[in-house]
């Protein structure tokens, strides 16, 4: 298997021995969770994903907002600030950022930054319950 360009291709087996096909819907195919910076969910964060992050990062907060592809909107947010439908017993309009683990919330550190550099330079990740954000380096 190759993972290229937000796909993960697979060989044939028929005919070329180097000819790939490509696999339709990669989650399918690796199983368990997807980080939500992965928008193309195979398993890898590619440069185009790490840049949206650091977009998330050098604005000091988000927003939910579905009409973006990955579903947040970055911009300045106080600490004080609420998610609208945020407060006692109630739940956010949707749910944190995966590279959002530690508090504040709605706001990616400088630690949670490097995280995402970490995923992205391993080239591969899966979900693991042994890590501070719930994903593991490598295939």
């Amino acid at each position: 298997m190759l993972a290229f360009e937000g796909a993960i291709y697979s060989l044939s087996g028929v005919g070329d021995p180097y000819a790939y096909r490509s696999v339709a819907n990669c989650r399918d195919l690796l199983g368990g969770q997807a980080h939500t910076a992965d928008v193309s969910d195979c398993g890898t964060i590619s440069l185009s994903e790490l840049l949206r992050v650091i977009q998330l990062f050098s604005t000091q907060g988000y927003d939910c907002d579905e009409s973006t592809e990955d579903g947040y909107a970055a911009h300045a947010r106080s600490a004080t600030t609420k998610m609208e439908g945020e407060g006692e017993g109630t739940r956010p309009p949707c749910v944190r950022h995966s590279a959002d683990y530690e508090d504040p919330a709605w706001r990616i550190t400088l630690p949670e930054l490097l995280r995402m550099i970490q995923l992205y330079n391993a080239r591969a990740y899966h979900d693991c319950l042994d890590s501070e954000d719930g994903f593991c380096l490598g295939p």
